[in-house]
């Protein structure tokens, strides 16, 4: 048996120094070599995500409390964009509030709603997970929409608001923000069909 004992793995990013580089973390959590710069944004960002969590914590009880007085007894219909709450997301993902449109009809017996995450287009269209969908009217922007489509999820309607904030503004209209037309939803689910079904890029 090899008695030596195993060095530890550290996951770092360099800064380089002359010849120097400094470690970011350790395996068990210790700082290593950090600046006094560094230690203050390292700080800073555990604030914001410990915010981020009794935020979400917030938002669950308030979802418990909901779901034990009522009941979301309501229809919601294939292309209809909504606001979401998606909740924590690591890294890429979606998260937060956020717009998303209906896959699949969803009728008032079914609680759980197929919802593809939609964003605002600022560069070219990823052909393995987003695609163009041109621009959509009442998102109050002037430039063109993405449905990221490799991060589709089924939600539960309580994540659905009713009314509109996202734009500073409370929308005066119960419901939909939006709504795709045929042509879009045939090209979401086009790309659904040629990346996750068939394995291929979508050509856009």
């Amino acid at each position: 048996m090899n008695s030596e004992k195993k060095e530890k793995v550290f996951y770092k990013k360099k800064v380089y120094d002359g010849e120097k580089s400094r470690y970011r973390l350790s395996d068990d959590g210790q700082t290593e070599d950090l600046t006094c710069e560094e230690q203050m944004l390292r700080s800073v960002s555990e604030m914001e995500l410990s915010i981020t969590i009794l935020n979400w914590m917030r938002r669950m009880l308030n979802y418990a409390k909901f779901s034990l007085l009522y009941k979301t007894e309501y229809t919601l219909h294939a292309g209809e964009i909504y606001e979401i709450d998606f909740g924590i997301g690591v890294n890429c993902e979606i998260k937060e509030r956020h717009y998303g449109v209906i896959l699949v009809d969803s009728y008032e017996n079914n609680q759980i709603a197929i919802v593809c995450p939609l964003k605002t287009k600022h560069h070219d269209a990823n052909p393995t997970s987003d695609v163009a969908i041109g621009k959509i009217p009442d998102l109050l922007t002037d430039k063109e929409t993405i449905a990221v489509f490799n991060q589709i999820r089924g939600i539960d309607k309580i994540r659905i608001y009713r009314f509109g904030i996202i734009n500073g503004k409370k929308s005066e209209r119960e419901g939909p923000i939006s709504k795709l037309s045929d042509e879009q939803m045939k090209k979401i689910r086009s790309a659904i069909y040629q990346t996750i079904i068939d394995g291929n890029p979508f050509a856009q």
